[in-house]
């Protein structure tokens, strides 16, 4: 048979009709509601089922102006004519639950497993602030409440953490007797035979060759204006690298 087609609005801009891959079939059916036929045959059978209901202590001690004279029960009275309204678009989710429905907690937890030693402002604009803990862990957290980044380098629990170098980095002292300085997660690259250098990139925009052996910087070069947040030895050549930066400029290195 014929695959069900589904509706399209693949637009992300359009907050209220988005569908991406939760997209409805254009024939489904999300109203709770019994169809027409269905509905009648409930109907009658509560029809049935009221005009054989026994009457109860009231009914019988009602006086007779109260009684239906083709029913055993009390005159009923009127329906109630009252109505709500929806102020949203649709009642049901791509799931088919109800506004009413109770959110799940899938349980996801952003806080600090051990006791919190320091807090810090992100300076002058204090839109971040830093974290640091017991569980030996620094996090870098916004106003939505959702953690930004984390560290966990340091082995002992942390004591203090603050913004240093025009606000580019972080430093944070530990039990584990270290000072530690984190700014931009920079990539690093192995030379192609895997044991002899290591290449990386700066805040300032240099790049670092490092002998693996002796784990002592072996040349550094200015190579961009900005951050160089990657470099990368070229596959079969080994005098070649290749950097990219934040001045949106990417460089081959001879």
């Amino acid at each position: 048979g014929e695959k069900r087609k589904k509706e399209k609005n693949n637009d992300p801009s359009d907050v209220e009709g988005f569908h991406g891959p939760w997209a409805p079939f254009v024939d489904e059916i999300t109203v709770s509601r019994p169809p027409e036929e269905e509905q009648k045959e409930i109907d009658e059978y509560l029809a049935k089922k009221c005009k054989a209901k026994r009457p109860t202590f009231e009914d019988r001690n009602a006086p007779v102006s109260a009684r239906d004279p083709e029913s055993t029960t009390l005159n009923k009275e009127s329906e109630d004519s009252s109505s709500t309204t929806l102020h949203i678009k649709d009642p049901y989710d791509y799931q088919g639950r109800s506004f009413l429905h109770i959110p799940q907690d899938v349980g996801v937890n952003l806080r600090h497993t051990k006791a919190i030693q320091k807090v810090h402002y992100f300076p002058i604009s204090a839109h971040l602030f830093l974290t640091c803990s017991m569980d030996c862990k620094v996090k870098f957290d916004i106003r939505s409440g959702h953690v930004v980044q984390e560290y966990d380098r340091h082995l002992g629990a942390i004591n203090t953490v603050t913004f240093v170098d025009r606000n580019r980095r972080i430093v944070s002292t530990s039990d584990d007797k270290s000072i530690r300085v984190s700014g931009y997660a920079c990539g690093l690259d192995f030379s192609s035979d895997m044991s002899s250098y290591v290449i990386s990139g700066d805040a300032d925009g240099r790049l670092a060759i490092w002998n693996w052996k002796t784990t002592r910087i072996f040349e550094r070069i200015k190579a961009h204006d900005d951050v160089c947040i990657d470099a990368k030895w070229h596959w079969h050549e080994k005098s070649r690298v290749l950097t990219a930066g934040w001045d949106n400029v990417v460089k081959l290195w001879d």
